[in-house]
């Protein structure tokens, strides 16, 4: 309860439930809603929502690039401990880390790889091939249909990016239309 009134989020407005429980929010990640809900919310509180206890949802351009700059003051919440691919207790990678220092230490690593210019010299075609069959894909679904899911194509295509630039090949989702993971290996 303490929480709900006695803290800065008190004033971040947002459903009548979110200051006191995270569970309504739960439900909808578990039925794949999470996305259409938040949308929802902010359509009806506006730029900043509160959606949980202890989360907000931030849906402005200039807030977005505040809080994800580089040194930037906002640290990550504890749930990104939970995505350590080596389990608990193993040491977190770029993604994970929560510590500005560490973080800003170990991007640099990787920092030529995603510099702008190597990604456009590398990567540019292989990415406008993919826009081009998702905007295909959206087409093709609205012609059939007389509508068409345009997120879930989009997502496909993030997806089908991701997996080629971190795994080397796609996932292949935009080609089947249907999410396809490959089996994991350790």
């Amino acid at each position: 309860m303490q929480k709900a009134y006695f803290t800065p989020l008190a004033k971040v407005p947002g459903p009548w439930y979110a200051p006191f429980t995270h569970l309504w929010l739960k439900k909808q990640v578990l039925t794949g809603d999470r996305t259409h809900y938040i949308h929802a919310l902010h359509e009806k509180y506006g730029r900043v929502v509160r959606i949980s206890p202890n989360e907000v949802s931030v849906s402005d351009a200039q807030a977005f690039k505040e809080i994800h700059r580089v040194g930037s003051p906002f640290v990550k919440s504890d749930w990104y401990t939970l995505l350590s691919s080596g389990g608990p207790g193993a040491p977190p990678g770029v993604f994970n880390m929560r510590d500005p220092k560490e973080h800003s230490a170990r991007r640099k690593m990787f920092a030529r790889g995603f510099s702008r210019d190597y990604l456009r010299n590398n990567w540019e075609e292989i990415v406008h091939e993919k826009v081009k069959l998702a905007v295909s894909r959206i087409k093709d679904d609205s012609a059939q249909n007389g509508k068409s899911d345009a997120m879930r194509w989009w997502m496909y295509m993030a997806s089908d990016i991701t997996s080629i630039l971190m795994f080397g090949e796609s996932f292949q989702m935009l080609e089947s239309g249907v999410v396809r993971l490959p089996p994991l290996t350790f």
